[in-house]
């Protein structure tokens, strides 16, 4: 029995008290209902004789919600079922529509089954029908009160004795059957079967119910699933023979009239006598689906006012019946307006379109929650055949609801106009939770703050950190942390456990004892002693792990961000990991360990000697170079393998090609390097063969972006699920590209003086023009005039290279450059525009500067010091106002010339230092 207090401040809790008998009971009684004792005549007009078919295709449309339902209420078995799970999945806003239109969807399909009560009440009495169905309506509100033990002990009782007399039904009416009544089969061929599936889905409705009360369920892992399924085929069963039984017992033109099939087909079976003991039936079984429908019903206002969505009278509980006594107070009023004011009919009617596009909402609910991954999310039962059940769940019930009418689509709009009201009146300023749909997308605050951080990048008045996130299920945290301390280079090493709770729980609920925080806790100490660094272990309880990290990285001098590789599942090409966001949008440079070397043992120093680096001329090769030196650095005996892979019968002049280029990138490392080339059509398959006779790979992470990129995935995240080694992707924010280079081979003073390149540039001053390729166009004309490179082969060059990543940077200015091969020696152009004009697809930067620095792969560190050089430029010199009051070439010229010299860069670099 529950124990309620009555000590101020403390909260009252629902007592769980239902087992699976309950929870099949009032699943089955919330359907046996006005779908089989009002609806089959109405839908035998509209489908045919073969009606039935119509109520098997209904049901199996209902299945995909009903298997989803159980996981999401056995992942939150909390009151308010099909309202709190879109509310955590997809925010307050669409969590108040969801549920006001719920709760009145359920309250006009009680309020009709009253009506088909009053039919059936007619039978024994001239007395009105309204009346009666008010004053029974009356007393079910009043036995709620009571409490839901005692309702679902009377529940058993109704839903057995109604079973009991269907059956028996069902087994004297098949003898009577007569098949001539069964031609023509399909009057109103498929569309009639089709349509008239939409126009009874209302009668499965009933089955999630049961959800609504999960906080009252004991065992919810099982009982929850267990009993919907069997109620959902017991009721789909009987469904289908009930109403193949009153088709071949019926003349049609009596079965299509009549709102109590059951009592007439009763009657042809058994006689007078029949009839009125499956009126009574009947009515019984309608008593029952009201019970449930209140049952259920008065449960949405009691978790959307927890919730502040509605006023908060309607959470409290009765001390004496353990009840919500408020909520089901309310919800007897709308039933009592319902019953006497409204065309109800209509009503059951709109209900069913918006209970379509409840279920269909409840299955994407599933996948946004199973593909964003919150940890607070740990469902004891699993919808199988994910994800393919609930998209087939989404697209039958957009295509239901389309076949039901212009009515049915009022209903749903009706439905969230006024959900969308009342959040924006009364519960907007009320709600601060946030859902896990904004896992999907990256909010424009983070964005913002991170074009900030773009601007401010020289911070140079704090410490160096090198940043770990934890989020769970990493296969080795431990080594995570290790491979992550060799990109500490006199900073500290950030490791921070992020545990992710539910929006409504309080934080302070995991402030406990934690014995994975402290095993984290303790390596981070022995690793700060083996590898003599500073360690800092953070262990933070939050709503949102992303923001959280996003902040930290955001507040200090994050010079990395380490994690573990997301881990993708099933629709992880259409539905994005919430991680995938720091992907795109990096404060910092950004490094995702894939780890496929098994157990942790305690010593990384030999995990990952043999470092393989599939680098190509672009935004990472600097980068890359940078990040396998330093891995292959805490290696016994690293070394480094550049690889690229050719097609069978290249010419030896791109063998050689590859091989000065990998060269260059070798030059900026300090470990033992080799250039490998691999033949093949499929370069994924030529790296996944090669990945064999190594321990880890190092690749760039290109944004996420196009349809094939979303459907099939990027080439890099295909490349790293072939390779049978350990991967390690990394990615730098757009202002800081090329800005890790330690260069150690000489460079002739010809490739690498400045103020020859730019007397020798192309130039182009306020360029009338409006779009992206009309400047990419233009600039390329331009440069291949100084060049033996042709203007088409330049500007593909510079689209492939946006497409790679915006060049887009703050202040308004662009920063490419293209490798070109066969160019003989670095190539500078400077362009400038009339106005801003916008520059990339998602940065949302305008710039009216271009600077383009090309050479060939050969030139590589000339190329990467060079880009490096306007870079600082842009950033602490003056380079910019400069080249926009430019009216000349000469002042061109003059204007990158006082820029270099204002930050120290050398007019000739005979020698290159560290950048």
């Amino acid at each position: 029995m529950a124990n309620y207090s009555s000590t101020p401040g403390v909260t009252k809790e629902l007592d769980r008290n239902l087992g699976f008998l309950s929870v099949f009971s009032i699943a089955v009684g919330a359907m046996l209902g006005s779908g089989i004792f009002v609806l089959p005549g109405l839908a035998a007009g509209m489908a045919g004789p073969w009606v039935s078919l119509s109520y098997m295709l209904a049901g199996l449309l209902v299945m995909p919600a009903v298997l989803s339902k159980a996981e999401l209420a056995t992942a939150m078995p909390v009151a308010g079922g099909t309202y709190v799970y879109v509310d955590r999945a997809m925010g307050p806003w669409m969590g108040t529509i969801t549920g006001i239109g719920t709760w009145f969807s359920l309250s006009s399909k009680t309020a009709f089954a009253l009506v088909g009560l009053g039919a059936y009440l007619v039978l024994f009495s001239s007395a009105p029908a309204l009346p009666v169905a008010l004053g029974i309506l009356v007393g079910l509100l009043a036995l709620n009160t009571i409490g839901a033990g005692k309702v679902s002990g009377i529940q058993v009782v109704i839903v057995a004795i109604t079973l009991i007399a269907l059956i028996t039904f069902a087994v004297f009416g098949v003898p009577q059957v007569v098949m001539e009544r069964f031609n023509p089969a399909f009057p109103k061929g498929a569309a009639g079967i089709l349509t008239t599936a939409g126009f009874v889905f209302v009668s499965y409705s009933g089955v999630t119910k049961v959800c609504s009360i999960a906080e009252e369920i004991k065992n919810p892992d099982r009982n929850i699933p267990l009993g919907m399924l069997a109620a959902q085929f017991t009721v789909m069963a009987l469904y289908a023979l009930m109403s193949w039984v009153m088709v071949g017992v019926l003349e049609a033109e009596n079965l299509e009239t009549t709102i109590t099939p059951v009592a007439t087909a009763a009657e042809s079976i058994f006689g007078s006598t029949g009839k009125i003991v499956f009126a009574v039936v009947a009515i019984v079984g309608l008593i029952s689906m009201c019970n449930a429908g209140i049952l259920a019903t008065t449960r949405f206002p009691f978790a959307m006012s927890r919730d502040n969505i509605f006023p908060p009278r309607f959470q409290q509980i009765s001390p004496r019946f353990g009840t919500p006594m408020q909520a089901i107070i309310l919800t007897g009023i709308l039933l009592v307006a319902l019953v006497v004011a409204l065309p109800v009919a209509k009503l059951a009617k709109l209900a069913s379109g918006f209970k379509i596009f409840i279920f269909a909402v409840v299955n994407v609910t599933v996948i946004v929650l199973r593909e964003t991954g919150p940890k607070w999310y740990r469902p004891t039962f699993r919808a199988p055949l994910y994800p393919w059940l609930q998209l087939a769940g989404i697209l039958g019930g957009v295509w239901l609801l389309s076949q039901l009418g212009g009515l049915a689509m009022s209903g749903v709009g009706m439905a969230v106009l006024t959900g969308s009201i009342w959040y924006f009146a009364y519960a907007r300023k009320r709600v601060q939770r946030r859902s896990a749909v904004q896992y999907l997308m990256g909010e424009t605050r983070a964005l913002r703050a991170t074009e900030l951080a773009e601007i401010d990048a020289q911070r140079i008045d704090a410490t160096e950190r090198v940043v770990v996130p934890v989020f769970g299920g990493e296969p080795a945290p431990e080594r995570l942390m290790r491979v992550a301390s060799g990109f500490v280079d006199g900073g500290v090493l950030d490791v921070i456990r992020y545990e992710e709770v539910p929006e409504a729980a309080p934080l302070k609920s995991r402030l406990g004892k934690d014995d994975d925080a402290d095993h984290l806790a303790q390596e981070a100490d022995e690793l700060a002693q083996d590898a003599n660094i500073t360690v800092e272990f953070h262990d933070v309880v939050t709503h949102n792990a992303k923001e959280a990290l996003q902040r930290h990285a955001l507040s200090n001098r994050t010079e990395w961000i380490v994690l573990e590789w997301p881990d993708r599942q099933h629709l992880r090409y259409l539905v994005r990991h919430p991680m995938a966001w720091w992907i795109d949008h990096p404060p910092c440079d950004l490094a995702i360990f894939l780890d496929r070397q098994g157990a942790f043992d305690g010593d990384t120093s030999d995990d990952f000697p043999r470092v393989l680096i599939y680098a190509r001329p672009g935004p990472y090769d600097s980068l890359l170079a940078h990040v396998g030196d330093r891995l292959a650095l805490t290696q016994q005996d690293g070394q480094i393998t550049f690889v690229d892979v050719l097609p069978e019968g290249s010419s030896d002049a791109a063998v050689a090609e590859i091989q000065a280029y990998h060269r260059q990138l070798g030059g900026l490392c300090r470990s033992p390097t080799r250039s490998r080339v691999e033949w093949g059509v499929d370069p994924i398959q030529a790296l996944a063969a090669a990945s064999s006779d190594f321990d880890l790979l190092v690749i760039g992470a290109p944004p996420e972006q196009g349809l094939r990129t979303v459907f099939f995935g990027s080439k890099e995240h295909r490349i790293a699920e072939a390779v049978s080694c350990s991967v390690l992707k990394v990615k730098a924010p757009r202002h800081r590209v090329h800005h890790r280079l330690e260069v150690h081979e000489d460079e002739t003073d010809e490739l690498l003086d400045l103020e020859r390149l730019v007397e020798h540039a192309a130039i182009g001053m306020r360029l009338p023009v409006l779009r992206q390729p009309e400047l990419l166009a233009q600039a390329a004309q331009e440069l291949a005039k100084h060049c033996d490179i042709s203007a088409s082969t330049i500007q593909k060059s510079l689209a492939a290279r946006e497409r790679e990543q915006s060049t887009g940077l703050a202040e308004g200015v662009a920063l490419t450059g293209p490798s070109i091969p066969g160019l003989h020696a670095p190539l500078i152009g400077i362009f400038t525009t009339e106005r801003r004009i916008p520059w990339g697809h998602s940065t949302r930067v305008e710039i009216d500067v271009l600077v383009v620095v090309m050479a060939s792969p050969a030139h590589r560190q000339a190329h990467l010091w060079l880009l490096d050089g306007f870079a600082k430029m842009k950033l602490r010199g003056s380079l910019l106002g400069g080249l926009r009051a430019a009216r000349s070439k000469q002042q061109i010229s003059e204007a990158v010339m006082r820029s270099a010299a204002k930050v120290d860069l050398p007019i000739r670099w005979s020698r290159i230092g560290p950048g």
